[in-house]
């Protein structure tokens, strides 16, 4: 593709709102849509005068954006993660790694108003048009149709202007066909020289075509389903499926550096996979320039925790026991550690919030953690379910159910270190709590999965923390991210940045689960919660029933898409300041904490 077509993409928006088969606005002001997998494979730069050295060329490229993760992998099904390329030296251009995109929609019309034609550009066509009816020196441009066909399934097709004019395919010569926009840009009139002429009906549904732009190679499939049509913008389009795991380091003294270094280099992954006393050997030699006090028998440690299996069960039971454990990780000579969870004693804290008989039990500074985030599909129409096992979108990204291709064994993923605050809300008081709530709470389904009254108090106390937090840490809020534990017994909540560049280690959120900044910090978001602009339509259940969300809106508890995993699906500020019948989860320790003087 031309140079027209290099837009700088986040590498974490590429694992997320701008991954395979979403729309972009590339920098020339085309809309393009993001290829699949094997599209990437294919843009891999591979050198050699052979086919068989430049396939060698190739997956040498791709090893050496290998990540792992196992108990990510084991609940995929997949053996790798590829992370996405990052353009290191703009010099070297020839050598980079591009994800390769297409044009789409490709329909576009005139933007004079006394001429409006409708065309259809090349796919590989790389800037704005400009209109061949028209005369003069400098004709009008051309401008995309705003409006695609959008399936649940994933299919997404452009509409068929002609045949919605000419339905029976008849006219009297070449179609020749006029966009014009009335008052809803969903609902253009479309006309043709010959008289006839229709409007779209944004309303109707229509069969599916099975369309997989985003894998050119893969042509249509068979799908029952249908089509609705949306504005190309709305955000309905494109739902990323972002599987995600806090990375936790190994037991019985096993090095972090190590088993880094083990995942990471390409020929070290190749040897551990051998068992054998020369592959080990081969191995220790080459770990020793990095580790030289490695010995044989802490290398074969090494190899075989990363060899055995995933271990089972619910990896956020292991994730919730692993932050809350006080596990504190120390700068070695390695480098810096995996993660660093202080647990801060809940004396020092002003009575009120924190402390045994209080809402929240148990405050943790997450001075460094790792997330591992892979992007196993997409939907459309309607967000991806939490409660579907497996990869379930494989095939949207590939083109094909997953098979023993070897090529093919991989999903794109990404490592992102960080920082964070864990609190662990009080089981006996969350219970309590929870008992009566549940009968005051509207049920909400999202996606198969029910969300229950304690998700719904620790969503939405994360929320409002978030968005008091992003004032004084130096983050801005769509760098923060949440992540919620409601599991054996246990509620928590996690609020960590979410960036994986620099914007993501300046160090600012942690300072906030300090004594004293802490309890500042619950103050506003407890003050947040009882004022919203569109109250009190805003905290009334009945006014959200659609919206999965009956006490919050924009202008109080929503989040950027790319903070919350739960689409701000799910809050409800009732939660923790009351409503009617429903207790505050929060009301009791603002008291105490008021009472006690320490707030005013």
């Amino acid at each position: 593709m031309g140079s027209m077509y290099y837009t700088p993409v986040r590498r974490n928006h590429l694992i997320g709102p701008a991954g395979v088969g979403s729309l972009l606005v590339t920098r020339s002001g085309v809309t393009v849509l993001m290829c699949g997998l094997p599209s990437w494979v294919d843009a891999v730069p591979a050198f050699g005068s052979e086919e068989s050295a430049r396939r060698a060329d190739r997956v040498q490229r791709m090893r050496s954006q290998e990540l792992h993760d196992h108990n990510l992998e084991e609940a995929l099904g997949i053996d790798r993660l590829i992370s996405p390329p990052v353009i290191e030296d703009k010099a070297k251009y020839a050598t980079t790694w591009f994800v390769p995109a297409v044009r789409f929609p490709r329909g576009e019309y005139c933007t004079n108003p006394t001429c409006r034609s409708l065309g259809i550009a090349s796919p590989e066509s790389q800037s704005i048009g400009r209109c061949d009816r028209c005369t003069g020196k400098y004709p009008p441009r051309r401008q995309q149709t705003p409006v695609v066909l959008v399936c649940a399934f994933g299919h997404l097709a452009e509409v068929d202007w002609a045949g919605l004019v000419h339905p029976a395919g008849s006219c009297t010569g070449s179609p020749r066909l006029s966009y014009h926009i009335g008052n809803n840009s969903s609902a253009p009139e479309i006309r043709c020289e010959c008289g006839a002429k229709a409007r779209l009906d944004p309303s109707e549904l229509r069969p599916c075509t099975g369309s997989r732009p985003w894998l050119p190679a893969s042509g249509a499939e068979q799908c029952a389903g249908t089509m609705r049509v949306l504005d190309r913008t709305s955000t309905q389009v494109y739902y990323p499926d972002v599987r995600s795991a806090v990375h936790i380091p190994p037991d019985g003294g096993l090095r972090d550096a190590v088993i880094r270094w083990l995942e990471d280099d390409v020929v070290a992954v190749e040897l551990r996979k051998i068992d054998a006393d020369d592959a080990r050997g081969l191995l220790l030699r080459r770990a020793l320039p990095l580790f030289p006090d490695l010995t044989v028998q802490a290398l074969e440690e090494h190899v075989q925790h990363l060899n055995q299996a995933a271990p089972h069960g619910d990896r956020f039971a292991v994730e919730l026991e692993a932050l809350t454990s006080g596990r504190r990780g120390t700068h070695t000579s390695d480098g810096p550690p995996i993660l660093d969870a202080e647990v801060i004693q809940s004396e020092l804290f002003a009575p009120g919030y924190v402390g045994d008989d209080s809402p929240i039990e148990r405050v943790v500074a997450v001075h460094r953690l790792a997330e591992t985030r892979v992007l196993a599909g997409f939907t459309r129409l309607d967000p991806p379910s939490r409660a579907l096992e497996g990869a379930p979108g494989y095939s949207l990204l590939w083109g094909h159910q997953p098979n023993t291709d070897p090529s093919r064994d991989w999903l794109p993923g990404m490592r992102v270190y960080g920082e964070g605050i864990l609190l662990e809300l009080n089981p006996r008081q969350v219970s309590d709590w929870a008992k009566h709530a549940t009968r005051q709470l509207m049920p909400i389904t999202l996606q198969g999965e029910v969300l229950t009254a304690e998700f719904m108090l620790a969503h939405t106390m994360a929320h409002l923390l978030m968005n008091a937090a992003s004032l004084q840490c130096g983050y801005p809020v769509a760098s923060l991210r949440d992540r919620i534990y409601t599991v054996n017994g246990r509620t928590a909540l996690l609020i960590y940045t979410g960036e994986g560049d620099m914007i993501g280690t300046m160090g600012g959120l942690v300072e906030l689960a300090q004594p004293g900044r802490l309890e500042e910090i619950l103050d506003q978001a407890y003050a947040n919660a009882h004022w919203c602009a569109l109250d009190p339509v805003c905290l009334s259940p009945v006014a959200h029933i659609k919206n999965d969300s009956p006490g919050a809106c924009h202008q109080c508890c929503f989040l950027p898409e790319t903070s919350c995993d739960w689409w701000n699906e799910g809050l409800d500020r009732a939660t923790l300041i009351g409503r009617d019948e429903l207790r505050g989860y929060l009301e009791e320790g603002r008291s105490a904490r008021v009472f006690d003087g320490s707030s005013t």
